[in-house]
């Protein structure tokens, strides 16, 4: 008894790049308008004033040494606790 081979049909492969060619001129145009719209956009930005900056600046260092400090200590009291309570050493 022979056993039939059946034919596989290999699927259609479609071309990837059915993206429309750009030319370089309408490439150039629209990087131009690109960086225009974004200067009228950052002409709209309301920028904080140097005081502000260096008020939040501050503020941000303060909290950062803060938990610092606090995530310092709570691991030596950690360290401590399982050291002498659970393993019994020191």
């Amino acid at each position: 008894m022979m056993v039939e081979k059946k034919k596989v049909e290999k699927p259609i492969v479609k071309s990837v790049s059915n993206r429309k060619k750009v030319t370089f001129k309408e490439w150039w145009t629209k990087t131009v308008k690109f960086f225009r719209d974004v200067k009228i956009e950052m002409k709209k930005v309301v920028w904080p004033s140097r005081k502000q900056v260096m008020k939040h600046t501050i503020v941000v260092l303060a909290f950062t040494l803060f938990f610092t400090v606090f995530i310092l200590l709570a691991d030596v009291v950690y360290e401590q606790l399982i050291f002498k309570l659970l393993l019994k050493v020191r």
